[in-house]
């Protein structure tokens, strides 16, 4: 399964000016649905690398995976940060090169989150194709991502996920699912398109992309647990995101949620908000309407999109409050859109003390339920009721300073800061 490991020349990784050698067809901006298996976009040429904040660039490519039978929900993520080396070993906001997160929730018990960094000098990676191969110092662990064209996928693009961290041990493609929903993701602002970002941090250098680059995807493959030697055969749908750019995310974060049917023809929804971003705070939804697919993006700044959490709890896990539940709602002059979704203990933290950029911050891993009506406003006919197995994340920053907080503490806390109102087209 393993690959032999061959390590980075350290002039690459070390020198802050040189840029890597690239020769793709595919530029930073362009949308990856069209080209899945493209390099590492940090990596490019037309990615900026000479700037002062290319300490904190960093790219992940991430997975959702929920199994049709409900036994198995988890997340897969690769993460390469900081790939020149820029202040290597003086300063570390996402730690240095290769990383790899796996969050498992079996049989609905309380999910286990795993997080490693491999390093520079342990990392593999191609800037021509979407590979990663890195591995601890005594090889125990590892973690591997590839393009995998095959004679039984028919030449269809697909990635191979696989790895061995602390609790789990994995091997999994991954194809596009939902793909009749491609030829609606074309201009401008269009549903499940690229959401690039100057507004996310509180420098002007910050920049993040946020590419929900299959919405839905179908995975198989096989998941172990590793201290018990359990082996769970994988047969599910699940999502795809890359993201990448220069950001401070310890002082900031996300709330998103990702939810799709397990029929082809059914429900998918993303929804996208940074808490200092305005152009990043949007709902993609697209559905069936007697027969026609609809593919539509809902923006707070359009008034046509709010959400709150109803519910908080203090998790001493994270150190910091966390929502127990979600309330949506979209409207524009053609749908109505309104879903809830209940999170409870279907929760984790993702936690790394690598870094003091990680040691302050938590990434909650959600793995809740949706339930939700879409209403066409012009004929009134409730076109779609969907309910199902959902993903999602909140990230911030640990509370550093004083006691954990009372639930009702932790509700006026989240109100006033992770909300929106509700669009009002009255």
């Amino acid at each position: 399964m393993k690959r032999q490991l061959q390590i980075i020349a350290s002039s690459l990784l070390l020198s802050s000016t040189c840029a890597l050698s690239t020769s793709v067809s595919a530029g930073i901006y362009d949308e990856g649905f069209e080209n899945p298996t493209l390099g590492w976009r940090i990596l490019q040429n037309d990615y900026q690398q000479a700037n002062w904040l290319d300490v904190v660039s960093f790219e992940w490519d991430y997975f959702m995976v929920h199994n049709h039978d409900g036994r198995f929900a988890g997340i897969v993520g690769y993460v390469l940060a900081n790939p020149r080396g820029r202040m290597d070993g003086v300063l570390e906001i996402v730690p240095n090169g290769g990383n790899a997160a796996f969050v498992g929730e079996v049989d609905h018990q309380i999910p286990v989150a795993n997080y490693h960094n491999f390093g520079l000098v342990n990392t593999e990676v191609s800037d021509t194709e979407r590979y990663m191969y890195a591995e601890s110092d005594d090889q125990e662990l590892y973690a591997l991502i590839e393009p995998a064209f095959t004679p039984e996928l028919d030449a269809e693009p697909a990635l191979r996920l696989a790895g061995r961290s602390a609790d789990f041990e994995w091997d999994l493609i991954v194809t596009q699912g939902m793909k009749d929903r491609d030829y609606l993701r074309h201009g401008d602002d269009a549903a499940f398109t690229l959401g690039p970002s100057t507004d996310v941090g509180i420098f002007k250098s910050e920049i993040w992309t946020v590419d929900a680059m299959w919405p839905r995807t179908n995975v198989v493959g096989k998941v172990v647990v590793r201290s018990t030697g359990e082996e769970i055969d994988i047969d599910g749908k699940g999502y795809r995101e890359n993201s990448w750019g220069r950001y401070l995310l310890s002082i900031d974060g996300w709330d998103f949620l990702v939810f799709s049917e397990d029929h082809e023809d059914g429900v998918l929804m993303v929804m996208q908000t940074y808490h200092r971003s305005k152009e990043l705070d949007f709902l993609d939804v697209s559905f069936y309407d007697n027969g026609e697919l609809v593919a539509q993006r809902f923006r707070p700044t359009r008034n046509e999109f709010g959400w709150i959490h109803p519910d908080w709890q203090w998790d001493s896990r994270a150190q910091q409050c966390v929502p127990q539940n979600t309330v949506l709602k979209a409207e524009n002059d053609d749908y109505l859109i309104e879903a809830e979704v209940e999170i409870g203990e279907r929760q984790a933290p993702m936690l790394s003390d690598k870094t003091i950029g990680t040691r302050i911050y938590f990434i909650q891993e959600h793995f809740p339920s949706v339930t939700g009506t879409i209403t066409n406003k012009t004929t009134g006919e409730v076109v779609s009721e969907f309910s199902g197995q959902a993903g999602g994340e909140f990230s911030f920053t640990k509370k550093l300073f004083g006691f954990p907080t009372s639930d009702s503490g932790c509700k006026r806390w989240g109100d006033r800061k992770f909300s929106m109102p509700f669009p009002d087209r009255s």
